[in-house]
């Protein structure tokens, strides 16, 4: 007996160096959303240019095949989740009729959610993540607690729920203020015309609805990371926006006048429905300097040692970098998860 206790207190203990300790946090339920699509898909390939013909959408951070190409970051992604965070529930993966050939949907953990199972008829189809995003509430079965990302988004190191939530269930988001300092630099550039009139926008939006100004409140900059939401907030808001936000969901491709999912962190904030750390801090998580890291050079990742980092693919992106970063991935997390045939 005595010999078990012990190695019961070792275990524990080398949980808590890993950054996996057990957490409080666990008497409900956590599942993880994922957009993916396969933009080389030729049934798809067509149906997208058809519309963007007869909308005359012609902008690229549009419509650019950076956004909608697959580079097996979903599958790596996945792989970092098996890995590190093996308290999910289920993960849900939104496509538009598309399921990825390696994908092992036998999985009790994996379920495959159509456009049309949380779209109206009237505004399928879609190719613009900012409207599928606006749905992300309605996927049959989806917790009260979930995390959203984006197949280039992975986890790092080992991570319990209450990185995501607060033991009462309040989510927890990461702002850093290095990422608003170059977000600054970045949004007056003449190639990110359209995301500056988005964000615009969204700021307009945001002063009318809610009667403040963004920086009357914390600083927060939405990044490319996982993200914890509450379904029923998630709901409120909708509602709370209105016109704008179901303008939003019948928007095929991305323009000036979407919404961003990022928007509803700082009316909850105000409210107290959710809490807004400083992801430059993060020690009891033993990450590195950052929480998270948005990256385009992988040597970055070998200087630092973030929680999460997204290997971003964007209009601009080197076909070079783009192979590069698929190279790490594979070196990253070779091994085969359950979740692949």
């Amino acid at each position: 007996m005595r010999l078990k206790t012990i190695a019961l207190l070792i275990g524990f203990t080398l949980l808590g160096i890993l950054g996996c300790r057990p957490s409080a946090q666990r008497d409900f339920p956590i599942d993880l959303v994922y957009l993916w699509v396969d933009g080389s898909d030729p049934v798809w390939r067509q149906k997208k240019e058809y519309w963007q013909k007869q909308l005359g959408i012609t902008v690229p951070y549009a419509v650019s095949d950076a956004r909608f190409r697959d580079r097996e970051e979903l599958k790596h992604s996945l792989r970092s989740v098996e890995k590190y965070l093996p308290w999910v529930r289920t993960v849900y993966i939104v496509t538009d009729n598309q399921i990825p050939s390696w994908l092992n949907t036998r999985h009790p953990k994996i379920k495959v959610v159509f456009h049309q199972e949380i779209f109206p008829p009237e505004a399928l189809p879609v190719f613009n993540s900012s409207a599928i995003e606006t749905r992300l509430a309605y996927i049959p079965g989806l917790a009260e607690h979930f995390i959203y990302t984006n197949d280039d988004v992975f986890v790092n190191k080992p991570l319990t729920p209450d990185f995501f939530f607060t033991p009462d269930g309040k989510p927890i988001y990461y702002s850093d203020e290095r990422v608003a300092k170059q977000t600054r630099l970045w949004l007056p550039l003449p190639a990110n015309k359209l995301v500056k009139e988005i964000s615009d926008f969204n700021d307009e939006v945001f002063e009318k609805v809610y009667h403040m100004k963004p920086q009357e409140l914390a600083a927060y900059g939405d990044t490319h990371t996982m993200t914890a939401y509450r379904k029923s907030d998630y709901l409120e808001n909708g509602k709370i926006l209105g016109d704008y936000w179901k303008n939003t969901t019948y928007s095929k491709f991305r323009t000036r006048t979407d919404l961003h999912r990022g928007m509803m962190v700082l009316p909850d904030h105000a409210k107290g429905k959710n809490i807004i750390k400083n992801a430059l801090n993060l020690t009891q998580f033993h990450c590195g300097v950052s929480g998270y890291m948005v990256v385009w050079d992988v040597d970055e990742l070998r200087t630092e040692n973030p929680c999460l980092f997204c290997l971003n693919d964007a209009p601009g992106l080197s076909e070079e970098a783009s192979w590069a970063h698929t190279q790490y991935l594979r070196k990253r997390f070779p091994k085969k998860s359950k979740f692949e045939k």
